[in-house]
């Protein structure tokens, strides 16, 4: 009988203290010797958010892999935004259950929910904390995700993923953006007292020049 299931762990980042660049190009060799049948597909890598050293999964065609998939997990990979998008799109007849946990996606959080959101009739769906990369941004030494949802999700109906995804998107960008206001006046206020800090450091210089002449 054929393996219904395939579980696969790819230690990317951490072979000699640097990026093992063969193991990502042997995955569509193992793909292409399992069963085709497949219902229940997860992959789990080690990229570190905190440390990105490039993408594993880059020029590989996720989408040539399995038709048919019911479950999938992905966590802690790293995936561009539309490479994730054909890859579930292959699935959409089929999939019922996805999770995806501590991914960082070189593209956009949002407009990626919102399409799942909108084109699956998912059982279950599973996130797990979400990092982000704007691909445009990152280099060499660049190298860190930021963490775009720091809370997770689960949705257990259909119904829970239409308006569930939806406020759950919202809520967040209201979280960052009442953040990003905090960190603002912050450095409003930070600067303020060092000009403070130096005004008073002149007025005391000019003080001792008064006095000694």
């Amino acid at each position: 009988m054929p393996a219904e299931e395939l579980h696969l762990d790819l230690r990317w980042h951490r072979v000699a203290g640097r990026a093992d660049e063969v193991t990502p190009q042997l995955l569509p060799l193992i793909v292409e010797n399992t069963s085709k049948s497949l219902k229940r597909f997860s992959l789990r890598s080690d990229c570190d958010p905190h440390c990105f050293g490039g993408n594993p999964l880059e020029g590989i065609a996720l989408e040539d892999w399995y038709e048919g998939l019911e479950e999938i997990s992905l966590i802690k990979l790293c995936m561009r935004e539309e490479q994730m998008r054909d890859f579930l799109r292959v699935q959409k007849a089929s999939l019922k259950r996805l999770t995806l946990s501590e991914l960082i996606l070189i593209g956009d959080w949002d407009r990626l929910l919102s399409w799942v959101s909108r084109n699956f009739a998912l059982e279950q769906f599973t996130l797990d904390r979400a990092y982000a990369l704007k691909p445009h941004r990152w280099n060499e030494t660049n190298n860190r995700a930021y963490l775009w949802y720091n809370t997770g999700l689960q949705c257990q109906t259909r119904a829970e993923m239409c308006h569930g995804l939806d406020l759950f998107i919202s809520s967040q960008a209201a979280t960052r953006q009442a953040e990003e206001e905090r960190k603002r006046k912050e450095i409003e206020q930070q600067e303020i007292e060092r000009a403070s800090r130096r005004s008073s450091r002149l007025s005391r210089t000019e003080g001792r020049k008064h006095y000694q002449q």
